[in-house]
């Protein structure tokens, strides 16, 4: 039983599993390399709109203007922001949430906030950033302004972006997979039609041929029983090729036997000779003409076993 189908079909299932593998790296590779490039200008686009709310916070704190504030405050709410904290000197001033993050968890604001901050976590099952300012007078800390907003636009984003590489390696890996079975089906099929041998055979009895015989007396040739006879020229030109199958004989050697003492004769004429030999040998065997070999450059040579009857 022969084992190539088996062979066959492991090899380009191989070659498509393979290349899934690295589709779905790529893939993923691009995934995160688009998510994390969304974040950072998310990121900082929060960042901005927090710094400039903490600033005008802090004028309306020094101002006592705590009924600004709150109004800023549930501005912010209106928006994209779900959570928004202030507080300064130790007093919670503000402490804002829409409806659903009342109970929402949050690390302890510290008393003493020196730098900005912006992080993205996941709270109540989505994806937001949280943003903690710090205000300071005299260059210390007096408080902070925490802004925990979630942004729906990068969602969005993240989502299609995800779909469409996603869309797209299967597509990539379909075309992989579909050239591989192409593959496979063409060899599959050259396999198939490629004669089984057996190697403990010998192949070379079903390509044996008989000798081609030249009889000079009966100026014929022959080959398996069929017989042809020829007119002078190709016969002699055929009676010296089969003379020294190993050798190479010049169109000047031919024209001196075929030729003899014609002094018109050109290596056309050899050439001309040489076509209606090998016309003849194919109406004798189909393909038989090829046995007149051009050795390029040199001359011809018959390359076929031949036996030469002179009685």
């Amino acid at each position: 039983m022969s084992s190539r189908p088996i062979h066959l079909v492991a090899v380009p299932a191989l070659i498509a599993a393979v290349a899934g593998l690295v589709v779905a790296w790529g893939a993923h590779r691009t995934v995160s390399a688009f998510r994390s490039a969304a974040m950072e200008r998310t990121q900082a686009r929060m960042l901005d709109s927090a710094v400039a709310f903490a600033h005008a916070a802090q004028e309306w704190i020094a101002a006592d203007s705590s009924g600004t504030l709150q109004r800023a405050v549930d501005l912010m709410l209106h928006g994209s922001s779900r959570i928004v904290e202030i507080s300064h000197r130790g007093e919670r001033l503000a402490d804002g949430r829409v409806e659903g993050w009342e109970s929402t968890a949050l690390e302890p604001m510290p008393s003493s906030v020196m730098a900005s901050r912006s992080r993205f976590l996941r709270l109540n099952g989505r994806l937001v950033c949280e943003t903690t300012i710090p205000l300071h007078e005299r260059g210390a800390s007096i408080g902070a302004v925490r802004i925990v907003a979630r942004s729906q636009m990068l969602e969005s984003r993240i989502a299609q972006s995800l779909g469409l590489i996603v869309a797209a390696a299967a597509a990539i890996w379909s075309l992989l997979v579909v050239v591989s079975a192409w593959g496979w089906r063409r060899t599959y099929r050259y396999h198939q039609a490629a004669p089984a041998t057996d190697p403990g055979s010998d192949s070379s009895a079903s390509v044996e041929r008989n000798p081609l015989v030249v009889d000079l007396r009966s100026k014929t040739v022959s080959r398996n029983g069929a017989t042809l006879s020829l007119t002078p020229k190709p016969f002699t030109l055929l009676a010296i090729l089969a003379a020294d199958t190993s050798r190479v004989y010049s169109d000047a050697e031919i024209m001196d036997v075929v030729w003899r003492g014609d002094r018109y004769v050109s290596s056309n004429d050899v050439h001309q000779c040489i076509y209606r030999l090998r016309r003849c040998l194919n109406d004798l065997e189909p393909g038989l003409g090829n046995a007149v070999a051009n050795v390029r450059g040199f001359g011809y040579r018959l390359a076929e076993e031949v036996q030469v009857h002179n009685a």
